[in-house]
């Protein structure tokens, strides 16, 4: 899950916030991200990459599999009924 909010938050830092905002996820704090990364230290031929390749490989099937469609389309948060 850390590797999944990595990657959606380097995609999409304002998305990254409205998932955590909302609540729909359960999401580290981009501080808890921030504080990952710097943990790789690019001059020793590690990049963010490699890391986050090293943590996936130690995951199984089941903990791979994650499903995320984000849109791009606005929704408000209000309900309307017809007759």
């Amino acid at each position: 899950m850390t590797v999944l909010a990595y990657l959606l938050h380097a995609a999409s830092s304002a998305a990254y916030d409205v998932l955590q905002c909302q609540n729909v996820l359960c999401l580290p704090s981009v501080r808890t991200l921030a504080k990952i990364t710097r943990q790789v230290n690019i001059s020793t031929g590690l990049d963010n990459t490699a890391y986050l390749k090293l943590r996936l490989s130690k995951l199984n099937n089941f903990q791979r599999t994650v499903l995320l469609i984000a849109d791009e389309i606005y929704i408000a948060k209000r309900v309307e009924y017809t007759a």
